[in-house]
């Protein structure tokens, strides 16, 4: 009787253990998903600048598609400034909406300033579809110092319904 309830024991852990294993392997499977939630800069481009050196001004994608690294180099006056056009591609096979364009590394500048990435939050991408985010960044014409190089680095914070 004794090895009987022990056998039990045993096989109602062994059962506890596969129900946790397989829900594990779900949610790793839904975690690490690169193909269903996938939005990501699909290419970028400057479209305008004036006041910059044209040899220091940038717009790259990372090899990863997630991240957009930008320069507007050296702003040589208010009111200097340099425009970009980014595709964004949704690549899932959900419907996404942008929450927001977040960027990074911009978070201490006073003169500069980054116009038109606003517009964007909100918009709704269906599975395949692109769209081209315009933005500029300029050196605020109300200020008369200069401030540092420009250089930062922009991530699409975005959400998909299942």
């Amino acid at each position: 009787m004794k090895n009987i309830k022990m056998l039990l024991l045993v096989i109602v852990v062994f059962i506890g253990f596969l129900g946790i294993g397989y829900a594990q392997k779900v949610d790793g499977y839904v975690n690490n998903s690169n193909q269903d939630f996938k939005v990501e800069f699909e290419s970028a481009m400057i479209s305008d600048y004036e006041g910059t050196n044209a040899d220091n001004i940038y717009a790259r994608v990372s090899k990863d598609n997630r991240a957009l690294f930008v320069s507007a180099g050296d702003l040589m006056y208010p009111g200097a400034f340099v425009s970009y056009d980014v595709t964004i591609k949704n690549s899932g096979i959900y419907d996404a909406k942008i929450e927001s364009i977040e960027v990074l590394g911009m978070e201490n500048a006073k003169v500069i300033k980054i116009k038109g990435l606003e517009k964007y939050n909100g918009e709704v991408l269906k599975s395949g579809e692109e769209s081209t985010v315009n933005f500029s960044i300029i050196w605020d014409e109300s200020y008369n110092e200069a401030d540092e190089s420009v250089n930062f680095e922009i991530r699409i914070n975005y959400m998909q319904d299942i």
